[in-house]
Parts: structure tokens; C-alpha cells; sequence
């Protein structure tokens, strides 16, 4: 499957086993589901939707006994509040210093960071099995 991805390096294709260690362009937490680069829809029961149409029933266990991945969740509301500040902020708008909004957009990046690399990781496992 071609890819789109302008990423360097370049994210994974939708055929490849690890997938869903591309980057997330479109985010909807709240319908339960994310666009990746390579057109991989992935869902927060862990299915996938491929860009041919293929579905990929959930194929892997979330982050506690209780089904609630936590580490989505913030991930997803610091997402939502990095959002909703830089839609309400001039500086941010502008790409300016903004001492309030700096943390906010910290805490996104860094939930972005340790999520993705999660998925690398299970991406990594899932080409080993």
C-alpha cells in the first residue's frame, strides 16, 4: 500500500505489522477514534480500519484490569486542552511566547511522545511473535 507520510523518518505503512506506530493527523477521543498518516483508522478498542477497507478486529489488551487505558486518556485530554487553549489564545495563534499556554502544550507533547513510543513498542512486538 503506498503511504502519504511526509514524516522523517517515514511512519510505517498500513500493511506493515507495526502500523500503528505511525503519527495520528486527525484525534476524536470523544467518537473513539484516531487517523494515522498512512490512512490506518484505529480505534479505541484497539480494531483498526485499513485504507482498503480490511478490518482488524482489537488485538491487544488495554492498560489495567479495569479495560480503561490510562495513559490514552491523558494523552487524549491533554490533547483536548491544548486544543481549547490555542483556539482561545492569540499568542498561540501566532506561534508566540505564551507563558500559560508553554505547560499545557508540554504536557501534550510529552503524553504524544510516550504514547506513540508505547505503540512502537507493542508495533515492535506484535513483527516479533
Amino acid at each position: 500500500m503506498a503511504s502519504t507520510c511526509t514524516h522523517t523518518p517515514t511512519c510505517p505503512t498500513a500493511d506493515s505489522p507495526d502500523r500503528e506506530a505511525a503519527v495520528t493527523v486527525a484525534c476524536h477521543p470523544e467518537q473513539g477514534w484516531s487517523l494515522l498518516c498512512n490512512s490506518v483508522v484505529v480505534f479505541e478498542d484497539t480494531g483498526d480500519l485499513l485504507p482498503d477497507g480490511q478490518i482488524v478486529a482489537p488485538h491487544r489488551p488495554v492498560g489495567s484490569d479495569t479495560g480503561v487505558d490510562d495513559l490514552f486518556l491523558r494523552y487524549m485530554a491533554a490533547f483536548e486542552a491544548s486544543q481549547n487553549h490555542c483556539a482561545a489564545c492569540p499568542a498561540c495563534q501566532g506561534n508566540a511566547p505564551c507563558p500559560v499556554g508553554a505547560p499545557v502544550h508540554d504536557l501534550f507533547l510529552e503524553l504524544h511522545e510516550q504514547y506513540h513510543a508505547r505503540a512502537r513498542r507493542r508495533g515492535a512486538g506484535l513483527a516479533a511473535a
